[in-house]
């Protein structure tokens, strides 16, 4: 319930500014969502009955009459921040520091952890040899990305080997590989398949199509950063 009596005394209580004109802008948005679609109702007494779902609907209510535009979500990592901070792979911290266009942040809040947690990652890149500052500027290595996916792709890959017994055999451009897909494999620098023939093992880029796959034979190129797939009747799917 939303009762602009009892309102009134809280914020008279509390010495607000502008308590009466708080009240009435309430009250108002209250009316335009009840004349919009009975998002909510006005009871006999004065007070408000605002439903448990109260904020999806008055959302939708502005999306749909243009007063906010849509929002829509994307996955940029699925490491928290602090993880970011220390992984050997390519973060999207990093992807973050070395893009033109730099994503929009806010001063507070979850924007400032950002602004905070690129700087101690640029503290780290430096520690590592793969930054340098000059000039009152950071410098980055050249396929500063490419390098760090390469190390880590280097230590997940030295504890299947333990953990195997088999080879691992890195894949450039342009190298085919073949094998018993075995799982996929969540690093820093993004998802990939485990592959391999009975010898060696690889290490090559994760889509979903492949997932179909799990425990049966495939191969594919590695073909500009992903795999071109020949699947049985799914042949060279390029994902």
């Amino acid at each position: 319930m939303y009762d602009p009596e009892r309102h009134r005394t809280e914020l008279a209580r509390a010495n607000a500014a502008n308590s009466e004109a708080l009240v009435e802008a309430h009250m108002r948005r209250l009316e335009a969502l009840r004349r919009g679609g009975r998002h909510v109702e006005r009871l006999p007494d004065g007070r408000w009955r605002v439903p448990d779902d109260y904020l999806e609907r008055a959302r939708a209510y502005d999306v749909r009459h243009g007063a906010v535009r849509d929002i829509e979500l994307r996955t940029l990592s699925r490491l928290p921040l602090e993880r970011q901070l220390a992984a050997s792979g390519a973060t999207w911290l990093d992807r973050e520091l070395v893009r033109r266009e730099k994503t929009e942040l806010a001063e507070k809040g979850f924007g400032a952890e950002v602004r905070t947690a690129l700087a101690q990652r640029i503290e780290r890149l430096v520690d590592c040899g793969l930054a340098r500052r000059q000039q009152g500027q950071v410098i980055f290595t050249r396929d500063l990305l490419d390098t760090l996916t390469r190390r880590e792709l280097a230590d997940t890959a030295a504890q299947f080997a333990r953990q195997t017994g088999l080879a691992y055999r890195p894949v450039e451009e342009g190298d085919h590989v073949s094998g018993i897909y075995r799982r996929r494999v969540d690093l820093a620098s993004g998802r990939f398949a485990l592959i391999d023939d009975g010898h060696q093992f690889f290490l090559v880029p994760w889509r979903p199509i492949v997932d179909r796959q799990l425990g049966r034979e495939v191969s594919g190129v590695l073909r500009g950063g992903s795999m071109s797939w020949n699947l049985g009747r799914e042949r060279e799917l390029g994902i």
